[in-house]
């Protein structure tokens, strides 16, 4: 099949993919990930933890911890979406519920923690801003599909507890660009944070 055909079936899946994840509970451990995996993503430990922002739950999710160099986490999808859409209350949004990728680069360590930063990739506004994208996650608005890259002008960061083993991810939030996948181009729409939020997982328990 060419690129082409394959571009133009590629919003339509999305769609029925999200559709159907939307009738799912948010609940992780009713997630089945459908996802091919590859060897070098062998899983090294699971845990279970919690989204906050201002030390207030506003999500949980499972977090997969990789061989390669890579964890799996799922974003607080419908808390970002309200950020990135505060106005919009009559808008249908539907969720993907899906575990977003995010590669950790060690930075340094102490007797009591190592440190790590999240992510590598920059992107460049059409004011000509540079960003940082921490990690992105796949939504559909009004039945369009979106991909929505989380952007920053700090470092993300994380941090592992040497003695509990337990980790926290820090993601500073910017803006958002938002990539209409309907669209032949991969031009994308930058909205940008009137300040900066930042989301906080916290690991509760390593179950695996």
């Amino acid at each position: 099949m060419n690129k082409k055909i394959m571009k133009m079936l590629l919003p339509s899946l999305l769609v029925c993919m999200i559709s159907m994840m939307a009738g799912c509970s948010v609940n992780d451990e009713e997630y089945v990930d459908l996802r091919p995996r590859i060897a070098d993503s062998e899983v090294f430990y699971i845990y279970e933890g919690e989204w906050s922002v201002n030390k207030q739950v506003v999500d949980t999710a499972r977090m997969e911890v990789r061989a390669n160099g890579k964890i799996e986490v799922r974003l607080p999808e419908h808390y970002l979406l309200s950020l990135c859409f505060p106005d919009e209350t009559d808008m249908a949004i539907e969720t993907s519920n899906s575990a977003s990728l995010i590669e950790v680069h060690e930075q340094g360590y102490s007797e009591t923690s190592q440190y790590m930063s999240i992510g590598s990739d920059m992107t460049q506004t059409n004011e000509a801003e540079t960003f940082f994208i921490n990690s992105s996650f796949m939504a559909a608005i009004d039945r369009t599909p979106y991909s929505i890259q989380l952007l920053s002008r700090e470092y993300a960061t994380a941090v592992i507890q040497n003695t509990t083993g337990q980790w926290t991810l820090s993601i500073p939030i910017d803006g958002f660009a938002l990539t209409n996948l309907y669209l032949s181009t991969d031009e994308s729409e930058t909205v940008e944070l009137p300040q900066t939020v930042t989301i906080y997982y916290n690991t509760k328990r390593r179950i695996e």
